[in-house]
């Protein structure tokens, strides 16, 4: 028995082939997608110095959790940069992760002088948190993580810095001047 594939077969069958292959690949919800809000995880952590610290804070108000790991070299200036926020705003509750024993920070905090609670965590709240790579901070308001960063330092100008000054209510220098402006010339 003798099978045929003739110009027209085969163009037909590469065309149906790309056409299912573009149909599959394309997605017009992605740009349709109201941005979805994951819940942070119900925790409670030592932190290296014996306190208790719990998910609470987080649900009732604006915190920042970031994610670190002794052999990691920008996670150091994650921890500096952490604390300085924390630091520049009363209202921000900061916490610092790690799967690492408190041995691996010790001459790490006494060099870098920082003052926020970190915990050891157990790999699965990393992965609860999507978290991949490190270091990585996510911002949590009212429960809700609603942006997150990775790598660091963190430009003053991204996305996760715009988010965390809407979050606080922090308004800028240049908005304060356009709001003035507009409000003389009404």
């Amino acid at each position: 028995m003798k099978i045929l594939y003739g110009k027209r077969t085969i163009t037909l069958t590469f065309f149906i082939f790309i056409l299912i292959f573009f149909i599959g690949c394309s997605s017009s919800e992605k740009s349709e997608r109201k941005p979805k809000f994951e819940k942070l995880p119900k925790f409670e952590f030592k932190t290296f110095d014996g306190r208790k610290i719990t998910q609470k804070p987080f649900y009732n108000g604006t915190g920042i959790i970031s994610f670190v790991a002794s052999w990691c070299g920008p996670c150091s200036y994650e921890l500096t940069e952490l604390d300085s926020l924390a630091k520049a705003n009363k209202n921000l509750t900061a916490l610092a992760v790690t799967y690492e024993s408190p041995d691996f920070y010790k001459t790490i905090l006494e060099s870098l002088k920082v003052s926020i609670p970190i915990a050891t965590v157990d790999s699965s709240f990393f992965r609860l948190c999507g978290v991949k790579n490190l270091p990585t901070r996510i911002l949590v308001e009212k429960g809700n993580i609603i942006s997150r960063s990775v790598g660091a330092p963190t430009p003053p100008d991204s996305q996760f810095m715009s988010a965390l000054k809407n979050a606080l209510g922090i308004v800028e220098q240049s908005e304060k001047k356009s709001t003035a402006k507009s409000e003389t010339t009404e």
